[in-house]
């Protein structure tokens, strides 16, 4: 008796599972009854149609319908002799089940056309309200029931439809595929990337870097204040680092604060190994036939000044420029106002005199074209080369 039952059960669990099944598209057969429900102009008659499913959805559905209406005997004063009809319906179904269940009770409603062969009787549109319900007997398979009211358009007579058959799904879905449930032995609790079987240490705080065991990291193998998994410059030699583990350069000149013994160096300077300037030159630039430092040249001067004050030993070597117009004689002479202005605006600054070199050139060692106006404009001015002491 258990081995039946349980073959039973078996049974029903392998049909569920046939039934349990998605499909976009049907064909239906079905035949059934036709009569009148109030003054109509014909006796009872039987149908016999098919139809196509064009969505065969979950919750909706849409099909095409066509009925044969055979022997219609009309009634007394509707015309002479018996007639036959057809209709076609586009009809909406609405199912309260999903294609899972093996029962799937539904709503229909459609519009469609009727003709007859009897010339007595008018053609015309028809609407159409019912129910139904389909039944899977295995995946390729259902029974079907239906009843509906016919209603004419023109004179809104109504007619009752009643019909059964068969219903055969196809073009099915397939379904995605299961995804088998984790083992417990591979959860991760803590969510820290160790799961729980190999976690020796369980419970740790979100956001913690663990090892391979799921304990904290705190190793720190360079003493630099930063664990070693988060340090991208491991084995510094320092602790003046940043986040991510690397030597500080408060000056951005290459050379980190450790190994720096010229701190603060401008922007643009070049600098050696110990972060101290070598021979660099800036170039200030002079209006035609002037020595007047430029309003805009200014903010240049104050830069080689203040860096001059925090670097004592370095000197400077000014040598003025002029372009080609003009006298060499009075040009040479012009070139060293110039160099010598820009002496004075340091010295005025509080720079030290006998740090500064003043000389003047004239027309030599143009940086460009005397023939444009450009060209002129690049070669009126005056270079200003710091020169690195002793220990700088």
């Amino acid at each position: 008796m258990k081995k039946k039952l349980t073959m039973a059960l078996l049974s029903v669990a392998a049909a569920s599972t046939l039934m349990a099944q998605d499909y976009q598209n049907s064909v239906s057969v079905m035949g059934g009854g036709y009569s009148p429900l109030d003054n109509e102009w014909i006796d009872d008659a039987w149908t016999l149609g098919a139809r196509l499913g064009l969505i065969e959805g979950d919750t909706h559905g849409l099909e095409l319908e066509y009925d044969f209406i055979n022997q219609v005997d009309l009634q007394k004063d509707a015309g002479t002799g018996d007639t036959y009809g057809n209709q076609i319906f586009a009809n909406y179904l609405y199912h309260f089940k999903d294609q899972s269940q093996a029962l799937r009770p539904y709503l229909l409603a459609g519009v469609g056309y009727e003709n007859w062969t009897n010339n007595d009787l008018k053609d015309g549109g028809v609407g159409a309200l019912g129910a139904g319900l389909k039944y899977a007997v295995n995946e390729w398979l259902n029974l079907r029931a239906e009843v509906k009211d016919v209603i004419r358009f023109d004179d809104g007579g109504n007619t009752l439809a009643y019909t059964a058959g068969i219903m055969i799904p196809f073009n099915k879905v397939e379904a995605a595929p299961a995804v088998a449930a984790a083992p417990l032995t591979s959860l991760d609790s803590d969510e820290d990337g160790v799961i729980d079987s190999k976690d020796k240490c369980p419970n740790t705080p979100m956001g913690t870097i663990v090892d391979e065991n799921g304990c904290p990291v705190t190793t720190d193998s360079d003493g630099d204040g930063v664990i070693d998994p988060l340090d991208n410059c491991p084995n510094s030699k320092t602790t003046l680092v940043d986040e991510n583990g690397c030597p500080l350069d408060t000056d951005g000149d290459g050379v980190p604060d450790y190994l720096d013994q010229c701190p603060n160096t401008p922007a643009g300077f070049k600098v050696d190994a110990q972060g101290c300037t070598i021979g660099v030159t800036l170039y200030l630039h002079f209006p035609f036939n002037s020595a007047e430092i430029p309003a805009d040249e200014i903010g240049d001067v104050k830069k080689v000044a203040e860096f001059m004050k925090k670097h004592p030993q370095v000197t400077a070597i000014l040598k003025g420029y002029t372009d080609s117009t003009g006298p060499a004689s009075y040009n040479l002479k012009l070139s060293l106002r110039r160099a010598e202005a820009v002496k004075k605006a340091l010295v005025d600054m509080g720079i030290d005199p006998s740090r500064i070199t003043a000389k003047g050139f004239g027309e030599a060692n143009p940086i460009a074209p005397n023939d444009t106006e450009e060209g002129r404009a690049k070669n009126r001015r005056v270079e200003v080369d710091l020169i690195p002491g002793k220990g700088q």
